[in-house]
């Protein structure tokens, strides 16, 4: 997954990894 494999790079915040995966749920 490109996507986060771009945001790996970064450090991620557990708000942005909760929203992440809720969309990863819905995808």
């Amino acid at each position: 997954m490109s996507y986060l494999d771009h945001n790996a790079a970064a450090p991620l915040r557990p708000e942005a990894e909760a929203a992440l995966r809720a969309v990863l749920e819905v995808a």
